[in-house]
């Protein structure tokens, strides 16, 4: 098992062992895939002008006090007292749709489409045999953009995540995936970005259909005949509710027990429910490499790790030296995948 957090996407690009960026010269520029707390940077201001209903809210998600999960957090408890925070709340949805496609497109335009993603990938497929199980708390698409280029695996249909032996879990939803809009009824007239408007307009009164619908990570507002709103969730700090098909769920629940190697990458442990999952139901004997940004912040999620799965001695954790690029460009990686 792989488990995919928000670093992997920020450290998506190869890295000598030194950490010097060999393809682009300007690794943190403008489109580089943010972490949390940069979601709402200014970098991103023509994204967030393009949904005024949520700009009464930027000033506290640019400068945020505990974090943008924490404010998230208390904005939505505050939804059943004020309604108007869930129509700021599903602006917020459409504005990460929007710009976590484009700053994607970019930043692949930049690496020239080359990814860490693609490179584990490619060791992954020469080092083990059978199921794989792929846990992403990512929006973007960048891990469906390498099982399609290294491993063969298209993913157009809602059911081609968990068809191959590469099983695919995105907990949190996709810039990718819809709901389509059943109630009320809306003009569809105008750009898509108008018809988004007009949902998030009505968000106290919208009837979703909770079905997930796959359509290009470029799609606002409609979809063919329908108003859909994007089928992700909004970060927050204590996450314990999935967005996503039922079928990737069960995937996961019935994969758990069998994983004998997982490798963690850029993910702080913070989705109370998939680690609940982890300690009911895990292989406790399973070998660990945890990739952080560092050894010390990987060191750290692993006593947290093994406080949570209760495995006691039987399972074997490993800290990665640095962030993902380091773990391809060093070989890390590719040496925990062939040890038996």
């Amino acid at each position: 098992m792989v488990i995919f957090g928000a670093g992997a996407s920020y450290d998506s690009l190869a890295r000598h062992p030194k950490g010097d960026v060999i393809r682009i010269p300007d690794p943190v520029g403008q489109w580089r895939p943010p972490l949390a707390n940069q979601l709402f940077d200014p970098r991103f201001g023509p994204y967030i002008q393009e949904f005024p209903q949520m700009h009464a809210v930027i000033p506290e998600l640019e400068n945020p006090i505990g974090g943008v999960e924490a404010v998230l957090e208390r904005f939505q408890s505050e939804a059943p007292e004020h309604p108007r925070r869930l129509n700021q709340l599903a602006a917020v949805r459409y504005y990460l749709q929007t710009m976590l496609s484009n700053c994607q497109s970019r930043w692949e335009n930049q690496t020239r489409g080359v990814t860490n993603y693609k490179a584990l990938l490619d060791r992954i497929e020469h080092r083990i045999r059978g199921d794989k199980l792929l846990v992403s708390f990512n929006h973007d698409t960048l891990l469906e953009e390498a099982l399609t280029s290294t491993v063969g695996v298209k993913i157009e249909k809602m059911s081609d995540y968990v068809s191959s032996d590469y099983k695919v879990a995105k907990l949190h939803g996709s810039i990718n995936w819809t709901h389509v809009v059943r109630e009320p009824k809306f003009d569809l007239n105008g750009t898509e970005v108008d018809v988004a408007i007009r949902v998030i307009d009505k968000a106290p009164q919208l009837d979703i259909n909770p079905t997930f619908d796959l359509a290009s990570r470029t799609i606002r507002g409609r979809w063919g005949d329908h108003p859909i709103i994007p089928a992700l969730s909004i970060p927050v700090a204590n996450k314990s509710v999935y967005e996503c098909p039922e079928e990737q769920h069960q995937v996961l629940t019935d994969s758990l027990p069998n994983i004998d190697k997982m490798v963690v990458i850029g993910w702080k442990g913070g989705e109370k429910r998939f680690l609940d999952s982890m300690t009911e139901r895990m292989n406790k004997r399973v070998r660990v490499l945890v990739v952080s940004s560092s050894e010390g912040s990987a060191s750290e999620l692993i006593i947290k790790l093994q406080r949570s799965l209760g495995t006691g001695g039987d399972a074997d954790f490993r800290a990665g030296k640095r962030g993902f690029s380091n773990t391809i460009t060093s070989h890390e990686a590719d040496e925990f995948l062939k040890t038996p």
